[in-house]
């Protein structure tokens, strides 16, 4: 099966599109969250996904340093319990859900 077959690329505002992706997909075994650089809205957006990701999930995040608030909701995303293996590339944050893990920090 193609990837295009699996995948959705949805374009809009997390607020106006993100709550009827989820309704319609169900469950979601990848998330990128890119574009809104805004501490409590990316944990927000982290507690709608929560709900309909999987073991072995994998939660993609932009930015996460790109402010002392990103840095912070990074850090308070990587805490949760749900969140197995985080790994950090400086510039964005990779997230799977397979129960408490470890954090890994690659790049500078």
């Amino acid at each position: 099966m193609k990837l295009e077959q699996r995948s959705e690329v949805v374009i809009g505002r997390f607020a106006d599109t993100l709550p009827k992706v989820l309704e319609r997909a169900g469950h979601v075994d990848f998330a990128y969250v890119d574009g809104h650089y805004d501490a409590s809205a990316t944990l927000q957006y982290f507690e709608q996904l929560k709900p309909h990701l999987r073991s072995k999930s994998v939660v993609t995040f932009g930015g996460v340093h790109w402010s002392a608030g990103m840095d912070a909701a990074w850090k308070q995303i990587i805490a949760d319990p749900a969140i197995g293996i985080a790994i950090d590339l400086f510039t964005m944050g990779l997230c799977t859900l397979t129960g408490p893990g470890k954090a890994f920090r690659i790049g500078v």
